[in-house]
């Protein structure tokens, strides 16, 4: 026969083990409504920072490129074109790395300005967490030397 402490000991385990287990499955269930279901997904912030960020290293990117106004149109067009895609394949990565997707994509390219210094750059922006999905276009106007 089991005495009295020994049986207050072993239903205490008990008790602590049935325990441990509720308040486990309570705080998984908890966390598992907040990935699904009253999680906020607000894409503002990633949009702005992709409509702020983009355009300017993509100016950037031309810069560094020594674009010249004395390039004929159909170079200058198909190396802005160029740098596009790599300055969106880098924007992208760097999305897909924080749980996002994003996709830049150029639309047209034209002359902006009689001198062919200037290009007028028209591409769409889509941006999705799983959630919700945003699709823009944005146009961009860009200069080179």
């Amino acid at each position: 026969m089991i005495n009295k402490k020994g049986q207050l000991l072993l239903m205490a385990g008990i008790m602590m083990c049935v325990t441990v287990m509720v308040v486990s499955i309570s705080i998984s269930h908890s966390v598992t409504l907040g990935q699904k279901q009253g999680e906020n997904h607000d894409l503002t912030p990633m949009i702005s920072m992709v409509v702020n960020h983009f355009p300017t290293h993509l100016n950037w990117a031309i810069d560094e490129a020594n674009l010249s106004s004395n390039d004929t149109e159909e170079f200058n067009i198909e190396q802005i074109s160029s740098l596009f895609i790599e300055s969106g394949d880098e924007f992208e990565s760097l999305f897909v790395e924080n749980g996002y997707a994003l996709s830049l994509s150029i639309s047209n390219i034209t002359t902006f300005t009689d001198d062919s210094s200037s290009y007028s750059i028209i591409y769409s922006l889509y941006l999705t967490d799983g959630e919700q999905e945003v699709t823009l276009s944005q146009t961009e106007v860009v200069s080179i030397s």
